[in-house]
């Protein structure tokens, strides 16, 4: 047992040994310095050691505290200048400062060579006649006019002279210009002469007079009559001010109705007078109105004798609600306006209800009726308004689930109207009684689908409809709800619409009808086509079709396809691509190849055949098949097997197209066709194109024989309006081939410039817009290469010209009713909507939308117009039942494109 000594107690230091045993070494007994067995346990533990922490400032970090040996806290902060605050930001030189340059940042200098006014730049003002400034959303705007916008100096010519503060000819700052003869026209016996010409802007100008001569000293003025310049240059005028004027206001009389009152007509410019008596009822009203109108909302100070105990406004004062309650007393001499809302006050119903049940003598329960109120047409029961705010409270009473009543009596009345007084609390008794249903009525359901076109096997009720199930028993006068769904089935689509009488439809299928014993009917509309598929033969080279003879290859063959379809599908070759529906059956018979192309032809000892296969091991001469039951379009694809024969042909020649002038990506083109659109245009035959190979002495044919052509798009035009001559030489497009063994060449030329435009029509809408007026109002979109939209009303026509047609060559147009909702009571009208709106109440129970006419003539229609002649667009405009909304059409010529300088017209009549 070992013996455990008692050693005297000390502080362990790092610089301290241990004993222990030193396991390398057979256990040998060793010491081992404290930090090395601290070392070894934290190595063991991947523990680092630090003995000392302690921080240095960085460029804008300052740190503080340290060195750490122990345990302390090092802090750190910006080290940068300036104040942080919600409107600075930290600069990337360690400044805290506001956004954008300061005003000692900005240098200001003049004279385009850099000379500097100041550094320190406060603002900018811009003075000098021509410079102006505006600012919008924060944008400043300097406008400088230009050399041509100032004028820096006045040189005196003929006639003219002009002196300045500054210089003299040319005369600069403040220059006065003195004109020395205005103007000087011969007439008459006056004849003119002068030292320029012309003779007007002479500097001298002799009058001459061939008679009366003699010196016009003076001109005197009359009543009526003013003279300037009188001993000089007289000029005449009538005098229109003062007591001396030509009405001579000074002659006071009595105005009768056949004295005469001078005025200026503002059609002619002409000075004309009309009788006293001519004036009409409605020019005296509007003056009076005029007078009326200049008096209306202003405050006046003078008080009526009338009221005598009102007091007279001194002053007025704008304050707040809260300033004006404290005022303490509040002088009835001065006005107070109030700054904002008023005190606002709550009016409240209290609905007292006495609802009894015949059946039970006592209380109805509340699920048998339903009582209801209105504040100012908007459910509730309470409004808040500052004093002097209007309310009307409405109540209603009605009976539910068949129950019956003779009526509610309402105290006070169900109608109470008033106006804010203060908060107040009114309390309304509702007295009535009501009777339940005394039997039980069945109400059935018949779905009409009559307006459902398609196949029957395309729809079908969805699961769980119609929802309840027919027939519904409940009390007589009771409501039943029903709804009725369709879905469109699988390999088919369309859509539906619902109706419970026929004429309102909606997407919804679910509607409310009063059980009274009897069938009820929901309309079901839309519109189902089978889902169709198309099926397509395709014909592969197979692993058996081949050529013979030298140089010939199976691309050099043409080879076309044909075959019957079955069903019969007349005209579709190898493919059928009129549409069969899933489960459709489709197929061919009767394949026949045709081979085409210089010296191929078919070997009639191996004729071409078909195989289902590419190696030709089945044999085929028809296919048949079905579109699959879940759709899809189909391709059936089949071999051909067989040999062509290749002839080689003698030694030939032949002829290629070339065409000159027509554009200038080639040195020998002249470039005399410019295209401005941009489009481009066909040639015909291409550049290049070739007879074929034909031996000397045979015939060839170039283009079927036919003269080339250059043809536009269906947007283009020649600028001449006829399309450019070509000319021709060397070979014609058909003959001999000559016995040159170089190709020949059929060179066609343009024979003089012409320029492609595109072609633009007018388009133009006329109406007449006159009932009611400035209220209907249509808007018409025409489409072509750009859109143009005409809004218009009253009577008039707008058009544009040089409007290009879309690509077709043809121009689109949209027209719809933009404005003129109005309301009715003739219930005729089955395009207006009832309505219990209020603004149809009460007179007006219809609401039409805009897109209905209000115009009741009998001839209103529309029309589309090409050169004042109809195109075909028509539709009538008949009062309350008519919708023009997005009616579109196309404007051709018979479904050819338009010519250019047509024009395009749309024409509304609603009146």
């Amino acid at each position: 047992m070992a013996i455990t000594y008692t050693y005297p107690s000390g502080t362990l230091t790092i610089d301290d040994y241990l004993i222990g045993t030193d396991r390398s070494k057979e256990n040998a007994t060793n010491s081992f310095k404290v930090s090395d067995v601290i070392s070894a346990i934290l190595a063991a533990l991947n523990i680092g050691t630090v003995e000392s922490i302690n921080g240095s400032n960085s460029t804008y970090i300052s740190i503080s505290g340290g060195p750490i040996t122990t345990t302390g806290t090092l802090t750190t902060s910006l080290s940068a200048t300036g104040t942080p605050s919600a409107d600075t930001f930290l600069r990337g030189d360690g400044t805290w400062s506001l956004p954008g340059p300061t005003p000692t940042d900005i240098t200001t200098a003049y004279n385009g060579l850099g000379n500097t006014l100041t550094t320190d730049t406060a603002s900018w003002k811009f003075t000098g006649d021509g410079v102006t400034a505006y600012n919008s959303n924060d944008n400043v705007t300097v406008d400088i006019p230009g050399v041509i916008s100032v004028v820096d100096s006045i040189i005196s010519g003929v006639g003219i002279t002009s002196s300045g503060t500054t210089t003299t000819n040319p005369s600069t700052g403040d220059v006065t210009i003195t004109n020395n003869v205005y103007q000087a026209r011969a007439g008459g016996n006056v004849t003119l002469s002068g030292s320029a010409s012309p003779l007007q802007y002479s500097s001298a100008v002799t009058i001459n007079t061939t008679a009366n001569p003699g010196t016009v000293t003076s001109v005197n003025a009359a009543t009526g009559i003013e003279v300037s310049n009188a001993s000089t240059n007289p000029n005449l005028s009538v005098d229109l001010t003062g007591s001396n004027n030509y009405i001579r206001t000074q002659n006071t009389a009595t105005v009768t109705e056949d004295d005469l009152l001078p005025y200026n007509q503002l059609t002619t410019s002409d000075v004309k007078t009309s009788r006293f008596g001519n004036l009409t009822a409605d020019m005296l009203l509007a003056i009076k109105n005029y007078i009326n109108t200049g008096d209306e909302n202003k405050i006046s100070n003078v008080e009526s004798p009338n009221y005598t105990t009102t007091a007279k406004a001194m002053q007025m004062v704008t304050l707040t609600i809260t300033e004006y309650n404290q005022l303490t007393p509040k002088d009835p001499n001065t006005i107070y306006l109030i700054l904002g809302a008023g005190t606002s006050h709550t009016v409240s119903l209290n609905r007292i209800v006495n609802i009894t049940d015949t059946s039970t003598g006592g209380p109805a329960s509340p699920s048998n009726y339903d009582i209801s109120t209105t504040i100012n047409s908007a459910p509730g029961t309470s409004v808040s308004g500052v004093n002097g705010t209007p309310y009307t409270f409405v109540t209603t009473f009605t009976p539910l689930n068949g129950y019956t009543s003779s009526g509610a009596t309402f105290s006070p009345s169900a109608t109470i109207t008033g106006t804010i007084n203060g908060s107040a609390t009114i309390n309304q008794t509702i007295t009535a009684s009501i009777t339940p249903p005394v039997s039980s009525c069945s109400l059935s359901l018949n779905i009409d689908t009559s307006g459902i076109n398609g196949p029957s096997a395309g729809y079908s009720l969805a699961p769980g409809y119609p929802s309840p199930s027919s027939p519904q028993t409940t009390a007589c006068g009771g409501n039943v709800n029903y709804s009725v769904l369709y879905n469109v089935n699988n390999g088919y689509s369309g859509s539906f619409e619902y109706s419970s009488n026929g004429i309102n439809w909606q997407a919804s299928g679910s509607f409310t009808f009063s059980n009274n014993n009897g069938t009820v009917i929901i309309y079901v509309r839309g519109t189902i086509t089978a889902t169709l598929y198309s099926a397509t033969l395709s014909v592969s080279s197979g692993n058996n079709l081949t050529v013979t003879g030298s140089g010939g290859t199976l691309s050099g063959a043409s080879i076309s396809y044909s075959a019957s379809s079955t069903p019969p599908q007349a005209g579709y070759g190898m493919s059928i691509p009129a549409l069969i529906a899933a489960g459709g059956s489709y197929g061919w018979d009767n394949f026949t190849a045709s081979i085409s192309g210089t010296n191929y032809s078919e070997d009639p000892a191996s004729p071409i055949s078909y195989s289902s296969d590419l190696a030709g091991t089945t044999p085929i001469t028809s296919l048949s098949n079905t579109i699959p039951g879940g759709g899809g379009n189909q391709t059936e694809t089949i071999y051909a097997q067989g040999t062509i024969i290749y002839a080689p042909p003698p030694a030939t020649n032949e002829v290629k197209m070339e065409w000159l002038d027509y554009q200038a990506s080639s040195p020998h083109l002249q470039s005399k066709i410019t295209d401005s659109t941009g489009l481009g245009y066909t040639l015909v035959p291409l550049e290049g194109a070739t007879s074929g190979q034909v031996a000397p002495g045979y015939p060839y044919l170039l283009n079927s024989g036919t003269n080339p052509s250059i043809t536009l798009a269906a947007n283009q035009r020649w600028s001449t309006g006829v399309a450019p001559t070509l000319t021709q030489t060397n070979q014609t497009m058909s003959g001999t081939m000559p016995t040159s063994p170089a190709p020949a060449f059929s060179t066609w030329e343009v024979a003089s410039a012409q320029i492609i435009n595109y072609v633009e029509v007018t388009i133009k809408v006329t109406y007449q817009l006159v009932y009611p007026a400035s209220n209907a109002a249509y808007g018409v979109t025409f489409t072509g290469a750009t859109s143009q939209t005409f809004n218009v009303s009253g009577n008039g026509n707008t058009s544009q010209g040089s409007f290009q047609v879309n690509a077709n060559g043809k121009v689109d147009f949209m027209l719809e009713r933009t404005s003129g909702s109005w309301c009715t009571n003739d219930s005729s009208y089955t395009a207006c909507q009832l309505t219990t709106n209020p603004q149809c109440y009460p007179t007006y129970t219809r609401l039409c939308s805009q897109y209905v006419p209000e115009g009741n003539n009998i001839s209103n229609y529309w029309e589309g117009l090409i050169n004042g002649t109809s195109s075909g667009h028509y539709g009538a405009i008949t009062k309350g039942v008519s919708q023009i909304y997005g009616i579109t059409g196309t404007f051709s010529n018979g479904g050819l494109p338009l010519t250019h300088g047509q024009t395009v017209e749309i024409y509304i009549k609603e009146i």
